[in-house]
Formats: C-alpha cells, sequence, structure tokens
C-alpha cells in the first residue's frame, strides 16, 4: 500500500480526487463525462478524478456498492495501483472507510495513451 497518494472529497460539489501527493500532472484524459485520470510525464497514472462521485462510484462498483454523499465524507485515505498490460492500462483504486473494515476495490481498464496499435502504418 502507498501512503503517497491523497484522497480529497468535496461533498459540497459531490467530487472525489484521488492524487499522488509528490508527483506533478502532465495532463488528464476524460473516460466519460465523470471521470478522469491524470498522468505525469512519463505517462503513469498519478490521478483519478470522479465528478457527481457518488452517483459515478455507485454506478461502477463490482460488486455494486451504494455510495451515498454521507459514505464518501467518511473516507479515510485512498491509493491508485497501476499497470499497462497488452495495450491496456488497469487502474485499481482501493477506497478506505471508517465504517469498513476492509478496503472498497474497484478498477478501470482504458487503452494506454502510449499504446501503439501493431495495424498503424507507419512511415
Amino acid at each position: 500500500m502507498s501512503n503517497k497518494f491523497k484522497a480529497e472529497y468535496d461533498s459540497e460539489n459531490d467530487v472525489l480526487f484521488i492524487h499522488h501527493s509528490e508527483k506533478k500532472s502532465r495532463g488528464s484524459i476524460e473516460i466519460g463525462p465523470y471521470v478522469h485520470i491524470s498522468f505525469s510525464p512519463s505517462y503513469d497514472a498519478i490521478g483519478l478524478e470522479f465528478l457527481d462521485a457518488s452517483k459515478t462510484l455507485t454506478s461502477l462498483s463490482v460488486p455494486k456498492f451504494n455510495f451515498t454523499k454521507n459514505f464518501l465524507k467518511t473516507l479515510q485515505k485512498a491509493f491508485l495501483e497501476t499497470k499497462v498490460e497488452k495495450g491496456l492500462l488497469i487502474v485499481r483504486y482501493y477506497m478506505f472507510f471508517e465504517e469498513k473494515e476492509k478496503p472498497l476495490v474497484n478498477q478501470l481498464i482504458v487503452q494506454s495513451i502510449g499504446y501503439r496499435s501493431p495495424i498503424t502504418a507507419t512511415a
């Protein structure tokens, strides 16, 4: 588990941001209208932002879990694990809450930002 990540929940705007506390972001990509992944200059995933977090996290959770705003306020810490496999970026996020003995874990899988398709013609 990494202690270099910070989790910030803004209950007024219902936004959750999990980010690496020591790495700078080069930019981010939008995964649908409510999820953004931030990248370092070397294209490592270093942050996740969930807009309309209570609804977005509820819809993404497997198994299904109801993330209410009040529950999200009890978030104690969170961190990310990432890996690239076969051109896919897998971002697993762990969230620890006061009311839960174990972390809630989920993942996003998207095409890696540095992926070069083998069928792309090169000049």
